[in-house]
């Protein structure tokens, strides 16, 4: 029931736990100095204990494709781990980038990177082992998030609000398109026609982008909290809130965001995923 949620559960990590994907019964986490962290989670109820993999920079962003899992691990950019045991992750492969990887998505053959004031860096993944250079488009912001649906890229791109980059041709990303928030874009997650912003202390931020290329003005729907991360799931957008826990927000009506429901956490939640009935 997404408008009463239940009693957080906790596996503590070693690390700072900054960012979450959930891939069948793994979580797998960007830990922060830790590295990733890989917790099964078959039993969601009882999470087991964490196995690790350390990279040499700080992981803030995870993502998962295939048999490989990719870290935006800041000052050491794009980490590349085979998870195809995942209670045994290999050995990290890195490509480096020009600022700090903050955020990463994989859409085909290519890792997108959240890289700070360097903003978007393409990289091509066609061979996990042999991560390719890094191709750029700077923003105006400092780039903390990415999401990418069809031939856009979305940016959390900080002061500068939502950044659009067209990458068609990835090697080529277009000059970006920006519709600025009340605060910080910090991260973004794309469903159907809208981008939910993570917009630090002004909450949720909703924007209109059934054209990429003429966003529209955000609606916003402040949280108790500083939002960190962002994930939509049905009618529901789920708000990492920072001191305030995970916050729900009802979104069937995207351009009327409800009233926020809240479950406190003991820590400060930066991340969030769904997956069923579990945030």
């Amino acid at each position: 029931n997404p408008t009463n949620p239940g009693t957080p559960i906790y596996e503590n990590t070693t690390g700072d736990a900054r960012s979450v994907y959930i891939s069948g019964n793994y979580v797998y986490l960007a830990d922060g100095s830790s590295g990733l962290a890989v917790i099964n989670i078959s039993n969601p109820t009882n999470p087991g204990t964490p196995t690790y993999e350390n990279t040499t920079g700080n992981a803030y962003g995870v993502y998962v494709s295939g048999n490989y899992v990719y870290l935006a691990d800041g000052s050491s950019g794009l980490a590349v781990i085979n998870i195809s045991n995942p209670t045994n992750p290999g050995t990290p492969v890195y490509e480096d980038t020009t600022d700090n990887a903050r955020g990463v998505y994989v859409s085909g053959d290519n890792a997108y990177l959240a890289d700070g004031s360097s903003g978007l860096a393409v990289i091509d993944i066609s061979n996990p082992t042999n991560p390719g250079t890094p191709i750029y488009k700077n923003t105006t912001g400092n780039t903390y998030g990415v999401y990418v649906s069809g031939n856009y890229a979305y940016l959390a791109d900080g002061s500068s609000g939502l950044a659009v980059i067209k990458i068609t041709v990835p090697i080529a990303p277009g000059t970006p398109i920006y519709e600025v928030t009340d605060r910080s874009a910090i991260k973004v997650y794309v469903s159907g026609d809208y981008a939910y912003i993570a917009d630090f202390t002004s909450g949720l931020a909703v924007i209109d982008i059934s054209d990429p290329t003429n966003p529209g003005t955000p609606f916003t729907e402040d949280t108790d909290g500083s939002a960190y991360g962002v994930y939509v799931s049905g009618d529901y957008a789920y708000i990492a809130d920072f001191d305030s826990g995970l916050a729900v927000i009802d979104i069937s009506d995207p351009t009327n965001p409800g009233t926020p429901f809240t479950e406190d956490t003991d820590g400060s939640a930066i991340g969030v995923c769904v997956s069923g009935d579990y945030a």
